[in-house]
């Protein structure tokens, strides 16, 4: 069933984007809750790791008070648009405007069960946006022939790799999810004492030449991640 709401903005893709698109988004409605979205939805928390969730940008510290009410029952995660790699969880210290402080993100880094990886092309032109679309669309019998196949099949050379999801982020962009399990390393090495931040950052320079290649696209794209 299509809601009232829907009806418009899947019209006005329709208009602009045409039939083609205006089917990808049709069948994506009918199937919101990815494999990926149902196992962070299982995993958001453990002992003082917690993955920050968010119905809106910016919430003060990335905090972790959304991320409980999930995991209590309070909320469901599809409430929420925006989701982040792990973090130790903080409490607030209030200043003296009453406004709830933490500890900034980048201090709090941790390794979950998941690690993901997040990229999203800045660039604001329809044409381009229409070419994006082009990358989930099966030019064979497979779902994985097309570019973000071609993509995952390359990850698929790394044992911990566990697939990949891509969204619509509501305006110019797709983001474009790459996860990891992590539970072997853990189990083997354990966290890093120093350098984790730094060392995901330069696995995600190495996942970025590589989908950038598979996209056929040049490094002069603005290519952002979430998690820089």
């Amino acid at each position: 069933m299509t809601h009232y709401h829907e009806y418009h903005y899947l019209e006005n893709i329709k208009t602009t984007l045409g039939r083609k698109a205006h089917g990808q988004f049709r069948r994506a409605i009918k199937k919101p809750m990815t494999r990926f979205a149902r196992e962070m939805a299982r995993n958001l928390i453990s002992g003082d790791i917690y993955y920050p969730v968010s119905d809106r940008q910016n919430r003060p510290g990335r905090n972790h008070l959304a991320t409980v009410k999930i995991a209590e029952g309070r909320m469901m995660l599809e409430e929420n648009c925006y989701f982040a790699n792990p973090l130790t969880i903080a409490e607030a210290e209030y200043g003296a405007d009453g406004k709830a402080q933490y500890p900034a993100p980048m201090s709090r880094t941790r390794i979950g069960k998941y690690q993901v990886y997040t990229f999203e092309f800045d660039y604001a032109d329809v044409a381009f946006f229409e070419l994006q679309l082009g990358w989930l669309r099966s030019s064979g019998k497979k779902s994985t022939d097309c570019a973000i196949g071609r993509f995952f099949k390359a990850c698929t050379q790394w044992a911990d790799f566990r697939g990949i999801t891509v969204n619509w982020s509501g305006h110019k962009s797709l983001h474009i999810h790459v996860i990891f399990e992590m539970s072997a390393y853990i189990e083997k090495f354990g966290e890093p004492d120093a350098g984790l931040r730094e060392g995901l950052i330069e696995h995600w320079n190495d996942l970025e030449t590589m989908l950038l290649q598979h996209l056929d696209l040049t490094e002069t794209m603005l290519l952002i991640s979430t998690e820089k």
